[in-house]
């Protein structure tokens, strides 16, 4: 996945990193498709989209990850606070999907519309 860039405001708006936030800020991404739909979930932080295709879902995914990291740094929030990882039970069960989807894929040699895992990494999201 490439590196997402968030948003931009007005510059004279921009202000400096909170105490504690990372420069850049990947996380764990999982995403495949589901009945009719694509979905995709940001593991760290436990937000989800949907969408038409893959690349519908996941863009959606990394606006709403972007709003939700800039709205906690505008206000001021450690970044310790903003970090809501899904449930391990969840992110056990996701990753098997991937691994199975792998599996499947190099014994069938198809290529398969299925669950499948990657990163975003995001830029420092406010500017000094």
């Amino acid at each position: 996945m490439e590196l997402v860039q968030p948003p931009v405001n007005d510059r004279s708006e921009a202000h400096v990193l909170p105490e504690g936030w990372p420069r850049f800020i990947r996380t764990k991404v999982f995403y495949g498709r589901e009945d009719d739909h694509w979905y995709a979930i940001d593991a760290d932080f436990d937000i989800a989209s949907m969408g038409a295709t893959a690349d519908e879902a996941l863009a959606s995914l990394q606006r709403m990850v972007c709003a939700y990291l800039e709205s906690y740094a505008s206000e001021g929030q450690r970044f310790s606070a903003v970090q809501r990882p899904i449930p391990a039970k969840l992110r056990a069960k996701l990753r098997a999907q991937v691994l199975l989807a792998r599996s499947l894929k190099r014994a069938f040699r198809r290529d398969e519309e299925a669950a499948q895992e990657g990163d975003f990494l995001f830029p420092s999201l406010v500017h000094g």
